[in-house]
C-alpha cells in the first residue's frame, strides 16, 4: 500500500468516527432521526472502505487498476440509489428522497476524497 493509500484510508476512518461521533450525539440529544440519517452516512463509507479493500486485495501494487477497479464500483454501486431516488421523486416520497439522497452525497464525498488523495 502507497502512501495515497493510506491517506486515503487515514481520511475515511476520520470521517466514520466523526459520523459515529455525530450519529451518538444526536441519539443522546433525542433527535433519533437524525441519527439514524448519520447512520446511513456512516454505512455508505463502510461500503466503499471495504471496496476499496477488495480493490487492494485484487490488483495488488498495480495502481492503475486499482483506481479504475474502484472508480468502476464508485459508479456502479450508486445506480440503484439514483434509480430509488427518481422512483420516490415520482411518488412524492420525500422521506426515501431525502434516505436516497444522503446516499448519493456521501458517496460522492468519498468520490471527492479519493480524486484529492489517489488521482
Amino acid at each position: 500500500m502507497d502512501s495515497s493509500q493510506k491517506t486515503f484510508l487515514a481520511h475515511l476512518e476520520e470521517r466514520e468516527k466523526d459520523i459515529t461521533q455525530r450519529a451518538a450525539r444526536f441519539r443522546e440529544e433525542g433527535r433519533a432521526d437524525e441519527s439514524v440519517f448519520e447512520n446511513i452516512r456512516l454505512n455508505i463509507y463502510e461500503i466503499f472502505t471495504t471496496v476499496f479493500g477488495v480493490a487492494e486485495k485484487n490488483c495488488g501494487g498495480d495502481r492503475a487498476a486499482l483506481r479504475d477497479f474502484f472508480l468502476q464500483k464508485m459508479e456502479q454501486i450508486p445506480e440503484n440509489w439514483k434509480l430509488s431516488f427518481e422512483k420516490a421523486k415520482e411518488h412524492g416520497d420525500a422521506k426515501k428522497m431525502h434516505i436516497e439522497g444522503i446516499k448519493l452525497e456521501t458517496a460522492q464525498e468519498i468520490r471527492n476524497i479519493f480524486e484529492e488523495d489517489i488521482m
